[in-house]
């Protein structure tokens, strides 16, 4: 076995191919073109010296290279790779910003390094995409000129780190590869039980050695022993008997897919920890391998969760070529977290998964209805399609019409209807009645275009965010009475309250529960403590305000058709009150087209954060927006202070914006079947105080970053979201953490360049704060968890059974999956697959 390293040592150091060599840009054996916090080290990966930084405590630390003068364009490479390591502890995140038109288009693209866990202390390969920056909309303006690379820090208070960055360089792209799911033959291996006890242990190797040496020539020379049968018990029969040793005869194998893309032929290494185990030479294109898996790589597996295979290929002789991939070994039978909910269930205990099955028009247990009731043309008003003419004060009247008869269809036929033209005085469409309906001619080609032209001015021109969406469902009263005093504790996912008086109550009633409280902050974000910089928890405090219908009163007890999606504590001060709302208004079959083109610059100003805002539903209830596409927007739906509210079938297109689908302050909206192909700044949200709110089979971008904007959230639910990335959400510093508890992730595909994800980094400037979520079935590009943040990591990388934890509960609760939800998914295959609006 030492003979056989020896010779792949050999093969390791043999001349590398001229074609692979790497572009150095700097090897850190002086201080030029390094900033002044540079200072040179002997402690060097190789050479004389390396560059070192000392990182500022409790702060975050900058150290550039000015690489202009170097003649090396990082935009024109595939990667960029350099060995790092620190002394000291306290290092909580690097990153480095690369700036180099056209890379970013001039802006500064960020690459996460380090995230989570402790700093490496011994010499690490770092490695990063070029086009896949995490963040490509840093640095300010466009910057054509300028070059060079950042190292950025963020260290913990009491922090003591120095940094060391050592050889830096640029790759093309030689080779990609992929890992598939080792699969398991349970004949495959040696048959080494040679005394037949279904165990190849220690019995079986003396039973080996003692024959060890014997040629077929010897009397009482056993043939078993010759595993390789030429005639002697050898050294080969020995390699095959430890490739069997510790197992039942059965074999791990890992499909493998390597691609040449050098144009000559490459010598690759694949390994497994510091060990290579395969070797193979491959011309230019595509060879698919199976490769066995030593023992030591599945040594370990618990088949009641996913198991991790690490393996790593590269050039031989080539370190900075190395590229790790991940692949994992489903685990057996269904989900533990849900079969936990199912248990939980039907002993009437606390689950620890929220009840999530409630959400959507009627609580998703009936289609939204075919709109029906009196038509109110848009035409009959004065809109005139494809006239190039405003149409909004038209649009206006024909809603107004439809207010003043108690509900109806404002209907649009086929054809483009303006709003906000140079004509009007930029003012905002409203609905302000229950069963009005906005029904168009369909979404796509040959329908229903409304476009705004111009874009909206912000209520507060020093607040960007708040541009008036162009249509906006709202009451004419917003004012909501208190109704009781809840007297008495319940815990999360039940549906009785007590109060001091239920005379104000009626069943069928729609409530707030409402609690704000200052107390309460420890509770609700435990184990954790506030950072003095939230000032909202310090101010306001905790602030609930659940939206629910009353099913039963008996005396002073009080049963919600909802469950409680937190635990309702009467020391804190719970009260009901009154819920003004609009019933039943919806949009369907409408194509929203903004007149957004320009490059998006996350609060460049009002316009990039919001000018183009299309449809916004505030207070109502048992409704919905479908069938519908948005193009060329800044934002494109939002709800708030909403309940029971259904959007599906709805495409986002276009040009980038803001952001996508946002949920604010509101119980229960489903949102499911929808794409987001814009990749808008801010994906799937929930916000505000929202719970209960689940994104069902929502398609985003890779890269595209999720969003809990802060402001309370809590209970909130992406089920078979194919993503996107986790980290990138917004909210200001003053409104988090960005997420309260029970932030669940059902089988989310994870796409994107990010490999490490911490949910509570500490420091008071640290973002990305979720209390403890649950992560089930994630899987996707490979990613770690600093699991001590997570209530729950189960079968990371490889999807879990249920496959969508809301079918799951709904058919739990109700006994059945309602049949409409299959059409509605048949649906969406259609309707996604015809072409957009023009």
């Amino acid at each position: 076995m030492r003979y056989l390293k020896t010779l792949f040592s050999i093969a390791i150091l043999a001349p590398l191919p001229t074609e692979a060599q790497v572009e150095v840009i700097n090897l850190a054996e002086s201080r030029n073109g390094w900033g002044r916090a540079a200072v040179l080290s002997r402690d060097a990966y190789e050479g004389q010296f390396a560059v070192a930084f000392d990182a500022p405590n409790d702060r975050t630390g900058f150290l550039s290279f000015d690489h202009r003068d170097t003649g090396v364009d990082i935009s024109a490479y595939d990667r960029i790779a350099f060995w790092w390591k620190v002394k000291g502890e306290g290092l909580q995140d690097l990153k480095i910003k690369v700036r180099n038109y056209p890379l970013a288009g001039g802006m500064e693209a960020v690459y996460t390094i380090h995230s989570v866990g402790p700093a490496p202390t011994d010499w690490t390969l770092a490695t990063a995409k070029v086009t896949k920056p995490q963040f490509d909309d840093w640095g300010g303006d466009p910057d054509l000129n300028r070059r060079y690379i950042t190292f950025r820090t963020v260290t913990t208070p009491g922090s003591s780190v120095r940094l060391f960055i050592d050889r830096i360089v640029v790759l093309p792209e030689t080779f990609t590869w992929s890992v598939g799911i080792p699969v398991f033959d349970p004949t495959a291996g040696p048959d080494v039980d040679f005394n037949g006890d279904s165990l190849t242990d220690f019995t079986d190797f003396l039973l080996f050695a003692a024959a060890f040496g014997t040629i077929s020539t010897d009397t009482g020379f056993d043939a078993r022993f010759d595993l390789d049968s030429d005639g002697q018990v050898g050294f080969t029969d020995f390699i095959t008997f430890s490739q069997g040793f510790g197992t039942n005869r059965g074999r791990w194998d890992v499909p493998v897919s390597l691609t040449n893309r050098a144009g000559n032929s490459l010598s690759i290494a694949i390994g497994s920890g510091r060990s290579p185990i395969y070797t193979t030479d491959i011309g230019p294109g595509s060879q698919n391998l199976n490769i066995q898996l030593p023992p030591t790589v599945m040594a370990g597996r618990d088949a009641s969760d996913s198991h991790k295979v690490a393996l790593w290929a590269e050039i031989m002789g080539i370190a900075e070529t190395r590229a790790s991939r991940f692949s994992f070994v489903p685990q057996t039978g269904p989900s533990r977290t849900w079969q936990q909910f199912v248990n939980a269930t039907a002993a009437g205990e606390e689950p620890i998964l929220p009840r999530f099955s409630y959400a959507g028009y009627r609580h998703g247990e009936h289609p939204v209805p075919t709109a029906t009731g009196t038509v109110f043309d848009v035409r009959d008003y004065g809109a005139i399609p494809d006239d190039g003419q405003s149409d909004h004060t038209a649009i206006q009247a024909a809603i107004n019409a439809a207010e003043e008869n108690g509900g109806g269809r404002v209907v649009f036929p086929a054809g483009r209807f303006l709003v906000n033209t140079d004509k009007d005085v930029r003012t905002q469409i409203r609905i302000q009645a229950s069963n009005v309906v906005l029904q168009g001619a369909g979404s796509r080609q040959g329908g229903t275009v409304i476009q705004q032209i111009n874009y909206m001015l912000p209520t507060q021109p020093e607040n960007l965010w708040t541009s008036p969406y162009m249509f906006k469902f709202i009451p004419t009263s917003t004012s909501d009475p208190t109704l009781a005093t809840i007297t008495a504790d319940s815990d999360r996912e039940t549906f009785w309250i007590s109060v001091d008086n239920s005379s104000k109550l009626n069943v069928g009633d729609r409530v707030k529960l409402v609690m704000t409280s200052t107390a309460a902050v420890n509770d609700f974000i435990a184990p954790y403590s506030p950072e003095p910089s939230w000032t909202a928890l310090s101010d306001a405090g905790i602030r609930v305000r659940e939206k629910h219908t009353i099913a039963e009163i008996d005396g002073p007890r009080v049963r919600l058709v909802e469950p409680l999606h937190t635990d309702v504590q009467s020391r804190y001060g719970w009260t009901i009150t009154g819920y003004q709302h609009l019933e039943r208004v919806g949009v369907e079959d409408i194509c929203f087209k903004g007149t957004w083109k320009d490059f998006f610059v996350h609060h460049k100003d009002a316009i990039h954060d919001g000018g183009w805002s299309l449809v916004r539903m505030t207070r109502v209830a048992d409704s919905w927006i479908r069938r519908c596409s948005f193009l060329d927007v800044n934002r494109a739906v939002a709800i708030g202070n909403s309940i029971g509210v259904s959007i599906y079938h709805v495409t986002q297109a276009g040009n980038k914006g803001h952001s996508s689908i946002a949920v604010n302050d509101s119980y229960g909206v489903w949102i499911g079947l929808t794409e987001d192909l814009a990749a808008h700044h801010h994906g799937p949200g929930s916000s505000g105080r929202s719970c209960g709110t689940v994104y069902w089979r929502y398609d985003m971008q890779p890269e595209q970053r999720i969003d809990a904007h802060g402001g309370q959230p809590y209970a909130n639910l992406l089920d078979c979201v194919n993503g996107g990335v986790l980290y990138g959400s917004g909210a200001s510093i003053q409104n988090l953490p960005n997420h309260l508890k029970h932030y669940t992730l059902w089988n989310f595909n994870h796409r994107g360049s990010h490999t490490a994800y911490d949910f509570w980094v500490s420091g008071p400037n640290a973002r990305n704060r979720f209390v403890r979520p649950i992560v089930v079935g994630f899987h996707g590009d490979p990613v770690t968890f600093n699991e001590e943040n997570l209530e729950v990591l189960e079968s990371l990388g490889s999807p879990v059974e249920p496959a969508s934890l809301y079918q799951a509960q709904l058919k739990l609760r109700l006994g059945s999956f309602p049949e409409f939800y299959s059409e509605l998914i048949d649906e969406w295959q259609v309707i996604r697959n015809q072409p957009l609006a023009d």
